[in-house]
C-alpha cells in the first residue's frame, strides 16, 4: 500500500509537469464517458427500473388464456374480484385500465384528457410516473466511442513514453524492475481515467437533459416524467468505466514503455521503436475505421430522417390533426355524422384553410397494423379474419387524398353522391391494385373487404411509411360519410387541415371555429402533423442525432490521432528529413511524404470501415424510412469526408517537416 501511495504522488507529479497532455487525455475520456454513462443511466432506468414503483422486480401481470389457447390480454372486473378473493400467491392484487378518455369541459373549451380507471388499491403499489422507450442502437454506438476513447489515449500515451525513454532506461539502469515501472505507468493511466471518470459525469448530466428533450412526450402530445439522475447502480458503472478504459488504454504503452533499448535511450539517440510505430499506426487506423462506421450510420439516418419529415410522396409540413370525440357526449351516429360534417363545412370556407377532411386514423406507421382480410367475388371467403390476403384500411372522408397531397392515379376520389343507400365505393392504393389485377384496370372492379363488397372507384400512389425491411402495405379506404365502415359506424374522427400557412399559428383559430359548432365535443391530439411525426420517429430522430454527436466526436479524435502519429513521425525522422533537404530534396517533396503517411493510414482505415459499416448498416434497417442501406451519398460521401479530414490533420505536421533546416538539425544532431 504505501509503495501504491508513492506510485500515485509521483504519478501525479509527472502529469502536471506536462498540463497539455493531461488536460487533452482527461477531456477526451470524459466526452468518451459521460457519453457511456448517459446511456447506461436510460438502459438501467428502462431495464432495470423499468416500472415506477416499489421494488418493480416483485410486480406481475396476470393474463388470462381463452379457450382457443390464445392469451387474452386483459380480465373483467369479475374475474378481477374471483381472483382477489381466492388468491393465496400475490400480496396485493389491483386492477386498472388505462385508457379511459374522459371529457374535460372548461368555460371556453372542451378537451379529452388520458384517465385510468383503477382499483382502490393501486396506488399502494407506489407508483412513481411512467416509464420510456429506449435506444435500444446508442449503446452500441457509444461502446464503440469508448473503444475510440482508449485507442486515441493510447495512442498519445504510446508518443509520451518515446519522450521518456532516457528517464525509464535511467530507471531500469538503476535496478528498478520491469513491473514496478510497468505499475507506476499504469498508475499514471488510472489517475487519468479517475479525473476523466469525475469530469464524465458532470457531461452526462448535461447530455441527460438533451435525451429527455426526445423521451419525454407520447404520441398525444402528453409529457412523461421520469428521472436520469444517477443512482448508485450508474456510479457503480461510471467508476467500472473509468477503471477498464485505465486498462485498455494504459496496459499496452505500459508494457512497451518498460523495455526500452537502454544503451540507446541512454545516450538519448532517436528511438528504433518500430512496435511503437507499428502499435500506434494500428490504433489511428482503428480509430478511423470505427469513426467511419459511426459516420456512415449517422449519414443514413440524417437521410432517412430528411424523407420522413419530406413525406412518403406527400409534404406534411402543412397538415394539421385533431381528435374531435362526439362520442364522449353521448351523440348519436346520426348526430355525430351531423356534427362533422358541419365542422368540415366551417373549416373549409376560413382564410388559411385549403382543404379538410375527416378520417379514422392518422398516416403514420402503426396505425396501419389494423388489416383485414380482403378477397375477390366469387372466391372463398376466409376462415377467418386474419387469414387470407390482408390489406390494411382508413375511413376517410373526401378531399382526404387532396388534403394529404397524394395523387389519384386511375379513377376518381369519394363525392357527395357516395351515400348512405348508395353503392358502397372504396379506393384503394397501386399496391393492392397490383395484386388482383396486375394488367388491368382495377377502377370498375369489385373487391370483398371484410365481408362487405365494394366497387372501386379510384387508385392512388402507395404513399404510407414503410422501413427499408417492409415492403409497402395494400391499402383500402372506405367513405367517412357512407357509413360502409369495416366493422363500426365512425362517428369520432381525426380530422386532417391542410393551411396554406404555419400549422402551429393556425392551431387557435381552427379550434375556436370547431368549437363554435359544438362547444361541449371534445378536441385533442391538435398538433401539426410534423409533430406527430417527432413522436413517431423519436428513435430515428434520437438515434440520428445521438450518432451524428458521436460520430463527429468520433471523427475528431480520430484526427487528433493521425496528427499525433505524423507529429511523432516528423520529430522522430528530424535527422532523416535534414539529410534528405541538404542532398537536395525540395520542401514540397518532404510535405507529400508525410502527407503520404497519413493517407495511407487513412484509406486503410477507410476501406476496413466501409466494409463494416456496410455490413452494420443491416442493423439499422428498421430505421430507415425512403432510403436503402446501401445508399451512394452515403456509402461514397461518408468515406470522402474522412479522407478530407484525415488529409487536414496531416497538414500542419507536413508544414512542420517543411521548415526542417537541414543545417541547424544536423548540427544538432
Amino acid at each position: 500500500m504505501r509503495t501504491f501511495w508513492q506510485d500515485l504522488r509521483y504519478g501525479a507529479r509527472i502529469l502536471t509537469k506536462d498540463p497539455g497532455f493531461a488536460m487533452v487525455a482527461v477531456l477526451t475520456l470524459a466526452l468518451g464517458i459521460g457519453a457511456n454513462t448517459v446511456i447506461f443511466s436510460l438502459l438501467n432506468t428502462i431495464y432495470w427500473r423499468p416500472l415506477p414503483a416499489r421494488d418493480p422486480s416483485r410486480v406481475v401481470n396476470v393474463f388470462q388464456r381463452r379457450a382457443d389457447g390464445r392469451r387474452n390480454s386483459s380480465l373483467s372486473f369479475p374475474d378481477y374480484l374471483y381472483f382477489r378473493d381466492r388468491n393465496s400467491v400475490f400480496s396485493e392484487p389491483a386492477a386498472h385500465y388505462s385508457s379511459a378518455p374522459i371529457n374535460l369541459v372548461t368555460r371556453t373549451a372542451s378537451r379529452e384528457i388520458n384517465g385510468s380507471v383503477v382499483t382502490g388499491n393501486y396506488f399502494t403499489l407506489g407508483w412513481r410516473g411512467e416509464g420510456a422507450r429506449g435506444p435500444k442502437l446508442l449503446a452500441i454506438a457509444v461502446g464503440l466511442v469508448l473503444l475510440i476513447t482508449c485507442a486515441n489515449i493510447a495512442g498519445l500515451l504510446l508518443a509520451r513514453s518515446l519522450k521518456r525513454r532516457r528517464e525509464i532506461a535511467i530507471r531500469l539502469a538503476l535496478g528498478a524492475g520491469r513491473w514496478r515501472l510497468t505499475r507506476q505507468l499504469l498508475t499514471e493511466s488510472l489517475l487519468l481515467s479517475a479525473a476523466g471518470g469525475v469530469l464524465g459525469l458532470i457531461v452526462a448530466a448535461w447530455a441527460k437533459d438533451l435525451l429527455l428533450a426526445f423521451y419525454t412526450v407520447n404520441d398525444e402530445g402528453q409529457r412523461s416524467f421520469f428521472s436520469l439522475d444517477p443512482d448508485m447502480t450508474v456510479l457503480v458503472f461510471t467508476c467500472g468505466t473509468a477503471g477498464m478504459a485505465a486498462v485498455v488504454f494504459g496496459l499496452v504503452p505500459a508494457l512497451q514503455a518498460s523495455r526500452p533499448d537502454v544503451l540507446p535511450a541512454l545516450k538519448d539517440e532517436s528511438a528504433s521503436g518500430a512496435p511503437h510505430s507499428r502499435l500506434r499506426d494500428a490504433l489511428v487506423v482503428g480509430q478511423v475505421a470505427l469513426s467511419l462506421v459511426l459516420l456512415v450510420s449517422a449519414g443514413l439516418l440524417i437521410r432517412s430522417l430528411a424523407s420522413v419529415y419530406g413525406g412518403p410522396g406527400f409534404d406534411p409540413r402543412p397538415i394539421v390533426l385533431l381528435r374531435l370525440s362526439p362520442s364522449l357526449i353521448a351523440q348519436t351516429p346520426a348526430q355525430a355524422k351531423a356534427y362533422q360534417q358541419e365542422v368540415i363545412r366551417r373549416l373549409t370556407s376560413m382564410p388559411g384553410v385549403v382543404s379538410a377532411s375527416p378520417a379514422f386514423y392518422p398516416p403514420l406507421p402503426g396505425w396501419d397494423n389494423n388489416q383485414m382480410p380482403v378477397w375477390l367475388p366469387g372466391e372463398a371467403a376466409p376462415v377467418d379474419r386474419r387469414s387470407g390476403f390482408q390489406a390494411a384500411y382508413n375511413i376517410v372522408g373526401p378531399r382526404y387524398f387532396e388534403t394529404l397531397g397524394v395523387p389519384l392515379v386511375e379513377g376518381r376520389d369519394f363525392n357527395t353522391g357516395d351515400r348512405v343507400g348508395a353503392l358502397d365505393v372504396a379506393v384503394v392504393n397501386e399496391t393492392l391494385a397490383r395484386h388482383f389485377w396486375p394488367r388491368e384496370n382495377a377502377v370498375g372492379r369489385a373487391l370483398v373487404a371484410n365481408g362487405r363488397t365494394y366497387q372501386v372507384v379510384g387508385v392512388v400512389r402507395t404513399r404510407q411509411y414503410h422501413n427499408a425491411s417492409e415492403a409497402p402495405l395494400p391499402f383500402v379506404y372506405v367513405n367517412f360519410w357512407q357509413r360502409a365502415s369495416i366493422d363500426r359506424e365512425p362517428t369520432d374522427s381525426r380530422t386532417h387541415v391542410r393551411v396554406a400557412g404555419d400549422p402551429r399559428a393556425m392551431l387557435g383559430r381552427i379550434r375556436q371555429v370547431i368549437a363554435g359548432v359544438d362547444a361541449d365535443v371534445p378536441i385533442s391530439e391538435d398538433r401539426p402533423l410534423t409533430e406527430w411525426l417527432d413522436y413517431t420517429f423519436l428513435p430515428v430522430r434520437a438515434a440520428g442525432a445521438f450518432l451524428t454527436c458521436l460520430a463527429g466526436l468520433a471523427l475528431f479524435l480520430s484526427a487528433i490521432g493521425i496528427y499525433g502519429v505524423l507529429a511523432s513521425a516528423v520529430s522522430q525522422q528530424t535527422r532523416e528529413i535534414a539529410i534528405r533537404m541538404a542532398l537536395g530534396a525540395e520542401r514540397a517533396d518532404v510535405a507529400k511524404m508525410v502527407v503520404r503517411q497519413g493517407a495511407v493510414l487513412a484509406l486503410t482505415g477507410t476501406a476496413i470501415g466501409l466494409a463494416a459499416a456496410l455490413a452494420a448498416a443491416r442493423l439499422l434497417t428498421t430505421f430507415l424510412y425512403g432510403v436503402s442501406e446501401r445508399d451512394l451519398i452515403t456509402t461514397l460521401g461518408m468515406p470522402a469526408v474522412v479522407m478530407g479530414v484525415a488529409l487536414a490533420a496531416s497538414y500542419l505536421p507536413a508544414r512542420r517537416a517543411m521548415r526542417v533546416d537541414p543545417m541547424t538539425a544536423l548540427r544538432y544532431e
